[in-house]
């Protein structure tokens, strides 16, 4: 009779699991702590707030193209080498936009920070992905996203306060320091890489996928009207007499929408025990009685391309 016995899977610990909620957060903040403080900032510069909002459309427009180069490097080179990388170079890019003489420098600045920072989100999401098995997923993933909500909120909220009692530079240099104590901080397993014939070859998967397409273009359009809308409601609400540390903690409202579905997925009852031996993402869990689900999970056919190991007993 042959035993397929699949090979356990190293979830990501308690204090990896940290480092990664940290390493989303300061992301988030430094993504959106600039709407509370375009007004200040062009009033410090001397210059009109369509100029200074030039700072926030270049971050944005940096942090989306970067996306898929930082998700390819990380197929290649490993998650946490690729985000030890981009944290690093988030640092002084971030203190560099904090210490801008002047707006076209910010501008600059601010576009090379979101072009690093843009590795945190993705590389956080996918890193959980390959470690912790598609059965008990769920929690570390919401956690993760609570953490990125909470820096979307902390971000407003603090940028606001900061700008009406210590000015704009503070909110701007204090995500470096998140990125320069995460590029430093004890170092995460590394999952396996994922080897594919070149660089380009997930780009080709995806690009010739209908749905892929679908879900691309939803995206472009929620993110046009998200950070369109968050971006230019502070200023708004500034130029009809709003004091800043109000405007960002109306601004702040938005990252809190996760927190309920957190709290919620909290509260549901482990969907498997913990004494259960995890799977490989790509297999799936013993059948009782069989030799192994199919690639459907259907149980009562060999497993087809798992990555497990095969006992035979006579």
């Amino acid at each position: 009779m042959t035993l397929t016995v699949p090979e356990p899977v190293t979830a990501a610990p308690a204090p990896g699991l940290r480092l990664l909620q940290v390493a989303g957060f300061a992301s988030n903040f430094d993504r959106f702590c600039i709407a509370p403080i375009l007004v200040v900032i062009a009033s410090r510069f001397g210059v009109p707030v369509h100029t200074v909002v030039l700072a926030a459309s270049g971050y944005y427009l940096a942090y989306g193209l970067m996306q898929p180069v930082w998700g390819a490097a990380g197929d290649r080179w490993g998650r946490v080498r690729v985000l030890r990388i981009s944290l690093a170079g988030a640092a002084p890019d971030a203190w560099a936009s904090a210490l801008a003489p002047s707006t076209p420098v910010l501008i600059g600045a601010r576009a090379a920070t979101g072009g690093f920072f843009a590795a945190s989100i993705a590389v956080c999401l996918t890193y959980v992905g390959d470690t912790v098995p598609a059965a008990v997923r769920q929690r570390p993933l919401s956690a993760l996203m609570s953490a990125f909500a909470a820096g979307t909120a902390a971000a407003t909220l603090v940028a606001g306060v900061s700008a009406h009692l210590l000015g704009w530079r503070p909110v701007l240099a204090l995500p470096g320091f998140f990125a320069a104590y995460l590029a430093v901080a004890r170092r995460l397993p590394e999952p396996e890489p994922e080897r594919s014939g070149s660089l380009l070859a997930p780009f080709r998967v995806v690009l010739r996928s209908r749905w892929q397409w679908y879900v691309m273009a939803v995206a472009l359009l929620a993110g046009a009207v998200l950070l369109g809308f968050l971006t230019y409601l502070a200023p708004a609400l500034e130029a009809h007499g709003a004091p800043a540390s109000l405007v960002g903690a109306v601004a702040s409202l938005h990252g809190h929408r996760p927190l309920p579905g957190h709290f919620a997925q909290g509260a549901r009852p482990a969907s498997a025990s913990p004494t259960t031996p995890p799977t490989t993402p790509h297999s799936w869990p013993p059948c009782p009685g069989s030799p192994a689900p199919d690639r459907n999970g259907t149980c009562g056919s060999p497993a087809v391309g798992s990555s497990s190991t095969t006992k035979t007993s006579h």
